[in-house]
């Protein structure tokens, strides 16, 4: 077999084989891609979404405990502490409005170990 056919050879199998190959393989890489940045996208949004959801329960967290204390006129201290450092989280992520002013209202509280157990027996229920 002479140079020629030898060329004739290696080209007639790259035709055959190593074209085909290199489609194949750029195809499936593109797909593999695309499909990559779709699952990535989706991450990025449910993450966006749970952030959203965490802020708006830390809001009413803050709303409801505010309201519930400030009608009972205080606040057990290790609530009061919990709430502090919700809100604290809450306002340093850059949110204010009705979940930082619901946080001062819970500051000014008076702290009262006693108020939640006084609380439930007014209501007839155990104490905590």
């Amino acid at each position: 077999m002479d140079d020629y056919q030898k060329l004739s050879l290696l080209l007639n199998f790259s035709n055959i084989v190593i074209l085909p190959l290199g489609v194949f393989l750029y195809r499936y890489i593109k797909h593999w891609r695309e499909e990559n940045e779709k699952a990535e996208a989706e991450k990025r949004k449910r993450a966006e979404l749970v952030e959203k959801l965490q802020i708006a329960m830390a809001r009413d967290r803050l709303m409801q405990s505010c309201e519930f204390f400030s009608r009972l006129g205080a606040i057990p201290a290790n609530v009061k502490q919990n709430l502090i450092e919700i809100g604290t989280i809450y306002t340093e992520l850059g949110y204010n409005g009705d979940g930082h002013d619901a946080l001062e209202k819970i500051k000014g509280l008076h702290s009262d170990t006693s108020i939640l157990n006084e609380w439930y027996k007014k209501r007839g229920c155990h104490e905590v």
